[in-house]
């Protein structure tokens, strides 16, 4: 993985968003948002698709804590009404667990 954005002339951007998604795949996902909320990687350089798979996986995962930091950071649009059933989705989680954590 070290010469691979040399071969291809990747920016520092681009390098910690394939890193973060190559962690990702491999069930690392502190590492993974650590890469994706990295101050290097520029919003330009994040596509919708980006988002919308982070978001999703951290969910898929049981990673809820994770995926409202990432909600909260990177503040992804919702431009589609897959995204807005995933942030529903997410809220609700998170509802549920402070409603458990206090009832009153």
């Amino acid at each position: 993985m070290l010469k691979f954005p040399q071969i291809f002339d990747l920016s520092q951007s681009n390098i910690r968003i394939v890193q973060a998604f190559w962690h990702l795949d491999h069930d690392d996902f502190e590492t993974a948002l650590e890469y994706i909320l990295d101050p290097c990687v520029l919003a330009e350089d994040l596509h919708h698709w980006h988002h919308s798979v982070m978001m999703r996986s951290l969910l898929l995962q049981e990673q809820v804590s994770l995926a409202l930091l990432y909600l909260q950071i990177r503040k992804p649009a919702i431009t589609e009404e897959k995204d807005l059933l995933t942030v529903v989705s997410l809220l609700v989680r998170v509802s549920v667990v402070l409603f458990i954590l206090y009832p009153n």
